[in-house]
């Protein structure tokens, strides 16, 4: 984590978290940003990023993918080609990502 004023970054922050671990860090995070800290977070758990963020910004080997709010980029074309290619992607809720294969769905992250 780095922080500079009015500012913090956390790089996978969740890795490795199991579900109320990720419930409490979700927690703080939160909290940080109600005190007024921008709080600019890498992560790959979409579970954990679509129900944390306000905006998001997908990079794909280096380069911006898209830019968004959490829904708009749960249907973005080019989001979809390049994170989930064979996948079906399903909104189950807001806050949730999932995906469908072969008749059976299943999480982006475990809980």
């Amino acid at each position: 984590m780095a922080r500079t004023r009015g500012r913090v970054t956390v790089d996978e922050p969740a890795a490795g978290l199991r579900y109320l671990e990720k419930q409490e860090l979700a927690t703080l995070l939160r909290q940080l940003r109600a005190e007024g800290i921008t709080v600019l977070l890498v992560e790959h758990d979409m579970d954990f990023v679509m129900g944390l963020t306000d905006r998001l910004v997908v990079m794909d080997f280096g380069e911006k993918l898209a830019e968004g709010l959490p829904a708009e980029i749960q249907r973005n074309a080019a989001v979809l080609e390049a994170y989930l290619e064979g996948l079906d992607p399903v909104v189950v809720q807001p806050a949730q990502f999932s995906f469908v294969r072969r008749g059976r769905e299943t999480p982006s992250s475990s809980h």
